[in-house]
């Protein structure tokens, strides 16, 4: 496990009421990493060029050194957690989620 903070396998979460499908966040593992890494940096690039923030050209290049300074070690990266979002009754990636855990102003926040 690459942090000693993360929690579980498995955290069930109810979506809904009664009856509604479950949800379950499970760590990310490293072939599915591999494939977020490149839809990320390609929905950040798209964003940032369609904000009117960079040029287009080297949009994908840019947003790629970012996720590495962001994600300098991957999966393994120390307050960084990385989890895909299942549905739980079929066992289907329907999303994933990252959160960082950082310092600010003394306090540890999440995003």
């Amino acid at each position: 496990m690459p942090h000693d903070h993360a929690p579980g396998p498995i955290l069930p979460s109810p979506l809904g009421m009664a009856g509604q499908p479950k949800t379950a966040l499970r760590p990310m593992g490293a072939a599915h990493f591999a494939e977020f890494a490149r839809e990320s940096t390609a929905a950040f690039a798209r964003d940032n060029v369609q904000a009117g923030r960079w040029p287009k050209a080297g949009a994908r290049q840019r947003a790629q050194w970012e996720f590495e300074q962001l994600l300098p070690q991957g999966l393994q990266t120390p307050w960084h957690l990385l989890y895909d979002i299942e549905d739980d009754a079929q066992g289907l990636r329907v999303g994933s989620l990252w959160l960082a855990l950082n310092d600010a102003g003394g306090h540890r926040v999440g995003y």
